[in-house]
């Protein structure tokens, strides 16, 4: 990897997603095989080894042969212009390679932080930081500070608060609470009456008075629940299939909050080379939302990694907006909708197919609701 490195690796994707790569090996290479620095299988014309950049007293790039084997690849050329795989003459259907010099990037690194870290946390992304760090007491010390790390986050979800991680852990039941009020009252009131008159003999007059008032009959009071936890019930067996678990919003009655209303994965082909977390966004009327803010985040600490805006995408795309995963199980996402309660989706992860990691797509879609 080179130390102090001329230029950052711009890569445009087929959906308009933007990445910098500020980390990479001396020889970059690219294609559809898995012993690539960087892995693409989303678009047909991608080959096993589609090229290489070797980066030394200038820039090179040349194409191995489908074995991957640089000793017989054709002659190597200087970097002229922009790199493209796929359709050059469609956004759509080709990803573009740019090199940009280290100091326009920099000016600019806080706008990348969010795509950067994803990338740099990608499969290929840990090869490339253990070859900075050949000495062994650099390895050491890498290795105490991750340690360090991870006993900050389990003291830190130790201490989170307990009413907060109730409520995630309940399960999606309705449960109802039945009061019912008797009262029995029974009076009985004896009043003697005495009448004096001349007479020797005296008259002596009682009147029972009896008040009772019959038993209530017993009723039924339905209580909700402090958060939306019944509405989720119908998502049972779409969560199941897609091996993710919801989590309900906290809202009294009669105030607007975000609804999950639907979630599909798909795996392998037919995902269409579709990679990540697609989200969709509704209004109350069912239309298009593209005013609001989505939140992605690690499932494991809630760590956020992007706040990304829905935007107006063309009819045949069924999402308003995307984020790609890049780390292999046991990680996994998280995404919700910002502004307003929102229930969430957690677990969300890249699947297996024989063994070997797939691609892998979710498709989510949130409506505003009234509780």
């Amino acid at each position: 990897m080179a130390d102090s490195p001329n230029y950052y690796i711009e890569v445009k994707t087929p959906s308009g997603e933007l990445y910098t790569i500020t980390h990479y090996p001396q020889t970059f290479r690219i294609g559809r095989a898995r012993d690539n620095d960087l892995v693409l299988t989303d678009l047909p014309d991608i080959k096993d080894h589609h090229f290489v950049i070797r980066f030394g007293e200038e820039v090179s790039i040349y194409k191995p042969d489908n074995e991957g084997n640089p000793a017989k690849a054709e002659q190597p050329a200087k970097w002229k212009e922009d790199q493209y795989i796929g359709d050059r003459s469609n956004e759509r259907k080709h990803y573009r390679f740019k090199l940009q010099p280290t100091t326009q990037v920099q000016a600019a690194s806080k706008a990348h932080d969010a795509d950067e870290i994803s990338l740099y946390r990608g499969q290929r992304a840990y090869r490339w930081l253990i070859r900075q760090f050949q000495h062994r007491w650099l390895r050491i010390g890498l290795c105490y500070g991750i340690l360090g790390l991870l006993v900050i986050l389990i003291v830190r979800a130790a201490f989170n608060n307990k009413q907060l991680w109730a409520s995630a852990s309940a399960p999606v039941i309705a449960t109802f609470t039945a009061t019912w009020t008797a009262t029995a009252t029974s009076t009985n009131t004896m009043t003697p009456t005495f009448t004096p008159t001349p007479t020797p003999s005296p008259t002596s007059t009682s009147t029972p008075t009896f008040t009772s008032t019959p038993l209530p009959t017993p009723t039924s009071t339905l209580t909700p629940l402090p958060d939306t936890r019944e509405s989720l019930n119908a998502l049972s067996s779409a969560l199941f299939n897609a091996n993710a678990t919801a989590f309900p919003a906290t809202i009294p009655v009669g105030s607007e909050y975000w609804k999950l209303v639907s979630i599909q994965r798909t795996i392998g082909a037919e995902a269409e080379g579709k990679r990540g977390i697609l989200v969709e966004v509704r209004d109350a009327n069912g239309q298009r939302d593209v005013k609001q803010t989505v939140l992605f985040f690690l499932d494991t600490d809630q760590q956020p990694l992007a706040s990304k805006p829905t935007s107006d995408k063309p009819s045949d795309y069924p999402y308003a907006c995307e984020f790609p995963m890049f780390n292999l199980p046991p990680t996994s996402y998280g995404v919700q909708i910002q502004g307003l309660p929102s229930e969430s989706v957690r677990g969300l992860a890249i699947a297996t197919q024989a063994g070997v990691p797939a691609t892998t797509s979710y498709l989510i879609t949130f409506q505003l609701t009234r509780r």
